[in-house]
């Protein structure tokens, strides 16, 4: 198989960004850099359903589609962390901002602080999910595809051909 020449072939060099995914767990479970694990982890999964999206012509269908509402499933959780997070920074950053006469009542704690108490119950609901049988499914599937890719039978056409029609 060629690099440039074989569809099926640049459907399926994304090993970086499956790698994020597949072994992230382990970044998010730290404490000291669960932050940037859920981050790291919620652009693998909006990069690979991309990449799943864009290559579809390549893959079997089925499979594929599958593998992506897992994906969006996933994205969905760390999203609600990492929502949360940025929601308590920016809100801390305009309290921040404000001359301190401007400011009335204990409204960081409204703001600020149910952000932060939101996102530790999303961070928790990161860890378990995590920890679910569903994610490890997830994980295997995608292991799964880097191994033996379920390529379709455009996989085999040449590459300009296929994705030249956009």
């Amino acid at each position: 198989v060629h690099h440039v020449a074989c569809a099926g072939h640049r459907g399926v060099r994304i090993h970086d960004v499956f790698a994020t995914l597949i072994f992230g767990k382990q970044r998010v479970a730290g404490r000291s850099k669960a932050r940037l694990g859920k981050w790291q982890m919620r652009v693998a999964t909006r990069r690979i359903r991309s990449v799943l999206r864009s290559y579809r012509s390549v893959f079997e269908r089925a499979e594929i589609d599958e593998i992506r509402l897992e994906l969006k499933w996933l994205a969905g959780i760390l999203g609600v962390a990492r929502d949360a997070e940025v929601m308590a920074q920016r809100y801390e950053s305009l309290i921040a901002d404000e001359p301190p006469e401007r400011i009335v009542g204990p409204i960081s704690a409204r703001l600020v602080e149910a952000q932060r108490a939101r996102y530790a119950a999303a961070h928790a609901e990161v860890i378990e999910a995590l920890d679910e049988s569903r994610y490890a499914q997830l994980r295997e599937r995608l292991s799964a595809i880097l191994e033996d890719p379920p390529l379709s039978s455009k996989a085999g056409k040449p590459a300009a051909k296929l994705f030249t029609k956009a």
